[in-house]
Parts: C-alpha cells; structure tokens; sequence
C-alpha cells in the first residue's frame, strides 16, 4: 500500500511529526549546541595549525636534504617561524570565512526552529483539526485539536483507526483532490457524531510525493441552531411558541400567531409589551449569533416565558422563540415546598434506591438516629436495625413493597448511641414513567414515648389488676361476714316482727275493752241523767281521739 517515499522520506517526516508535536524543545538545546560549535572551531584550529607545522617541518626537512642531527633543531625552529608567518595569512583567506559562514548557518537553522515551533504552537492551538495525509493514507501529522477528538493514529491509515475498516471507504471526498489536484470543501460527519466543515488542499512535498492538507471545522452547533431556524422558519404560523424577529432596537418585525396573542405584532416594541426584557442586550445577542443562543425568563401576566435568542449578524436581526413554562415552574415551586416539608417535618424521611442503599436522608432522620447524613448515604437501613424481629419479618417486609404495596407496621431500631427508639413504619415504592420501581421512601413517626407510656401504663394495669383481685378476696370475706350479719338481723326482725304482732294484737285487745268500758260508762250516764241525777262517771276524752 505504499505507493511514494522511502525509509528516509518516513524518518524525516517523523522527526518533523516529533518536532510539531511539540515532543522536543529547541530553546533548551540553544546553550548546548553553541557550546559544540565552539569547541568543534577550536578543534578544527588546532588541527590547521598542526598541519601546517608538520607540512612546514616536512618541506624544511627535503630543502636541508635530511641534515645531521644538530641541523634537525634548525628545520623545526624555520617550520616554526614559517608555520607563524603563513597561519594569519591562511586564516583570513580561507578560515575565517569558514567560521563566518558555519555562525550564520547556525543561526539560520536557529530561526528556522524557532519559526518552526512557533508555527506548531499555532497549528496545535487552532480551534479546529488540521491533518497532512499522504497518499497511502497514512496521518502524517495531525494537531492536537485532531487527536483529543479522534486520538492517535500510531500508524495505522486514517481509514483503520477512525472507521476500523480494512478497505479504504468507498466514496473519500478527501482523496478526491488527488485527481484534481485542486482545493476541495465537504461536509463531514465524524466518528464522534460531529459535523465538520471540510477543506482539503492537495500539494508537492519537496521529495516530489503528494500530500493532501486536510482542515475541518466543527459546526455541529451551527448546524443545530440552522435546523432549528429553518424548522421554525417552515412552520412559524403553526408553532404553538411565540416567535419573532426583532431589530437591533427592539422593535418586532415580524411574529407568528402565538406571539401575536400575547400582543407582540409585527411593529410593536418588545419592551413595552414585555418589561422583563428591557436588561436583554440585543445588540450583543446578534452578534454573538446563531452558535451561542441566550436564554432569558420574563413574566406575561401570570405566565412565565422563556426566551430563546438567536442573533443574525449579516442580517442585524435577532429571533427570539418563546416557550411558556408556567406549569414547569409551579412544578417546580410544589418540588421545593415539596422539599421544604420533608426537611422541616418532625418525621423520619428514607430514601432508597431499588436495593436499599440509602440515596436521603431528612434532618429528622439525623436528629432521631445520631447518624449524620454522611454516614449513611450509601449504606443500607441495616446501621439502624436493632435485632428484635426474625428474619420473617424483614422478607414479608421486602415481598411487600417489591410487589408494588405499602408496608406498614411499628418497627423497633437503634439509635448511633446504642438506645432502642420505635417507629410507625410506613415504605411505599416510586414508579418511573414505565411503571418500574426505582426508589422507596419510607417515612417513620416516632412513638417511642408512646411505647414508654404503654409499658408504664401495663406495669399499672398489671399492679391494679393484683389489687383488684387482693380487693375481691377482701370483699368475699367481708360479704360473707355481713350475709351471716344479715342473715343474724333477719333472724332478729322475724323475733321482732313476732313480738309486734303479739303486742298489736294485746293492745288491740286493750282498746277494745277500754272502748266498751267507756260505752257502759255512757250507759250509766244517760241513765242517770234520765232519773234527773248527774252522771255517775265523768268522760274527759272523746273515742274518736281513742
């Protein structure tokens, strides 16, 4: 598959990919090279001067025709004097120079790094890819936009690592150029589910081999807010939302039949319909355009609306889509009195999830228990389980609720501190839109001083029903005692009631008697008074008071 460029090609390009990547720094190397260049002139000083002394001593030595010994001192001290004579000579004629033009090569490839890196900080710091591909479709070199989207290539063709084919794609708009050879623009979406505003440049590298450079720019959010504009734009009347196109200063242009009703025709100022909309900075929104909408909240009445703004800057407007979330926000004001309520409430509030892990825990709870909420998120309701119900309880406890009921019963758990406490349990399941558990809550009361109470009440019960039966035994006695009193007085009446009938029966006879005593006696008066004498007794009381 590789159709251009040698080993060599591979490793200069290589070490041009470490050098943009950002892999070596130049700057540090400054102080080391210099130093190299310098010691390398010296060496190459030393070995002209050594040269010149020693072809000095070799001509010296065959003009003197290989003189005695004593004549050799003579030769080495003409070389010398001759080496002397002809080395400034040589140095300003040929070494010189030589120097000079080794220091300006030096500099030169000195600026050449720093453009160099300068250059590759501005390819790394683009806000979109650049890439140079070759023509076997290996990624040359690739910017660090590039690679944080896609990562790297470690040499494998473009069309393995980003797509893990094993064949070039069929229809490759960037290989296109190759045929061209003229600059070509595509739109491209990514592996990452991005859209790309592609331009491919093909040229000759200086090997004679092709080479594409590749630039993508990402407008997903272009993209978004155009299909979005473009929906609305198509179907603006039929839009339940409001939707309007404003001016620079705030007076609508146009609007569809929802924003109409809420007053906003086509030639009215927005603010004066709107006042929350006065702080909107328009001009800034339509500048900032379509990839960076603001969202604004206003009040109409008693709905509240919010704003979506989208500027146009080649056309100096700004499109402002409405959206009525009045029932969002009064949803939201249940959630938090919602919230309030739990958080203020003298019960116990446990959230969980499906498996019991605790995912809330309200300040009653943390109050009641002495555990904070940091201790038991994450942990389940054993950290409070006290020990005093079976198993059988906690599993018609868990088949309860995983049906989808209410359990409710009074449980017994224990405190951080070791102290026992009771609650009036009640866990109910939350559904998801499916109908899926996915939570429960469970609320608790704490009855404890109740239960207290109750005890304190039984031991009383229990003590009084004791009483009550040492009370009756007391009684038993006393009222057997008192029936055979009774039973002694009724023996006594009979004996009485027996005397007064004989005594009634004795003055009965008595008064009958003295009654018939007191007629005679009125016998014998009436006689007396009929022989004109006075009555013989004398009656000082009438019978009827008898």
């Amino acid at each position: 598959m590789e159709t251009r460029g040698s080993k060599d090609k591979q490793t200069s390009q290589g070490k041009d990919d470490r050098s943009m990547n950002g892999k070596s720094s130049p700057s540090h190397a400054v102080p080391d090279e210099l130093s190299l260049k310098r010691s390398s002139h010296l060496r190459l000083l030393f070995i002209l001067i050594g040269s010149i002394f020693f072809a000095e001593v070799v001509a010296m030595s065959l003009i003197y025709e290989l003189p005695p010994l004593p004549y050799q001192y003579i030769t080495l001290i003409d070389a010398g004097v001759m080496t002397i004579l002809i080395f400034p000579v040589l140095y300003f004629l040929s070494f010189r120079p030589l120097l000079l033009h080794i220091h300006k090569r030096y500099q030169a490839e000195k600026a050449i790094k720093a453009e160099r890196q300068r250059f590759n900080d501005i390819l790394e710091t683009l806000p979109g890819y650049l890439v140079l591909l070759t023509a076997d479709y290996h990624v040359s070199f690739a910017n660090r936009f590039f690679r944080e989207r896609f990562g790297e290539s470690y040499g494998q063709r473009c069309y393995e690592y980003l797509f893990g084919r094993s064949q070039p794609c069929e229809i490759c708009e960037t290989y296109k150029v190759l045929n061209t050879m003229q600059p070509g623009r595509w739109e491209w979406l990514g592996p990452d589910g991005h859209n790309y505003d592609v331009y491919d440049y093909p040229f000759t590298d200086t090997d004679g081999s092709t080479l594409i450079l590749e630039m993508g720019l990402d407008i997903t959010e272009k993209k978004q807010a155009e299909a979005q504009i473009r929906e609305m734009a198509l179907f603006p009347a039929l839009n339940p939302d409001g939707v309007l196109q404003v001016d620079v200063a705030g007076r609508v242009r146009k609007s569809n039949l929802a924003a109409e009703q809420m007053g906003l025709a086509a030639g009215t100022q927005l603010t004066e319909v709107i006042p929350d909309l006065r702080e909107l900075d328009l001009p800034a929104c339509i500048a900032a355009g379509v990839t960076q909408p603001v969202e604004w909240e206003s009040h109409l009445g008693e709905r509240v609306l919010l704003w979506t703004v989208r500027g146009a800057p080649d056309l100096d407007l700004a499109f402002l889509y409405s959206k009525d979330i009045t029932l969002h926000r009064h949803a939201e004001e249940a959630v938090r009195q919602l919230s309030r309520i739990v958080e203020q409430t003298e019960d116990t509030v446990v959230v969980t999830n499906c498996d019991g892990v605790i995912e809330y825990v309200n300040p009653a709870f943390e109050r009641l228990t002495g555990y904070t909420k940091e201790e038991t998120l994450g942990k389940t309701p054993r950290v409070i389980k006290s020990g005093n119900h079976d198993n059988e309880f906690y599993r018609n406890l868990w088949n309860t609720i995983l049906t989808g009921e209410v359990f409710q019963s009074e449980l017994a758990n224990r405190k951080k501190n070791g102290e026992l406490y009771y609650e009036v349990k009640t866990i109910a399941p939350l559904r998801d839109a499916q109908g899926k558990i996915t939570h429960f809550v469970a609320t608790g009361k704490d009855i404890t001083e109740h239960k207290i109470d109750e005890e304190k009440l039984r031991k009383a019960y229990d003590g009084l029903e004791l009483r009550v039966q040492e009370r009756t035994e007391e009684l038993k006695i006393a009222n057997s005692e008192l029936e055979e009193e009774i039973t002694v007085r009724k023996r006594a009446e009979a004996e009485t009631q027996r005397y007064m009938e004989e005594l009634t029966q004795f003055n009965n006879a008595m008064v009958g008697r003295e009654l018939r005593m007191i007629e005679l006696k009125k016998e014998v008066n009436e006689l007396c008074k009929s022989v004109s004498q006075p009555p013989r007794y004398p009656l000082e009381f009438d019978k009827a008071e008898l």
